[in-house]
């Protein structure tokens, strides 16, 4: 079975298309939520797992699972505190 890499948060999200545009795996599409609230939806299958959505999302509203963003700059200071 496959985990997913990257998830999208419903509520965050602002149908802005700037993680359709980016992804260079074609692998987000927009999909209709309720009547009212359209959001973007990650297919596994054709996600690569590179991140790049989740970096340029203006909203926070993509996740790189086991990459939060405290992770990664706790990583960058251990790295400078021990150089």
């Amino acid at each position: 079975m496959e985990v997913e890499k990257v998830k999208v948060e419903p509520e965050k999200c602002r149908a802005c298309l700037t993680c359709v545009r980016v992804c260079p795996h074609g692998a987000i599409q927009m999909v209709r939520v309720d009547t009212e609230k359209e959001i973007a939806k990650i297919y596994d299958l054709a996600c690569d797992g590179c991140g790049i959505c989740a970096a340029i999302c203006p909203a926070k509203a993509i996740r790189f699972e086991g990459y939060a963003d405290e992770q990664i700059l706790a990583e960058v200071e251990a790295i400078g505190e021990s150089l």
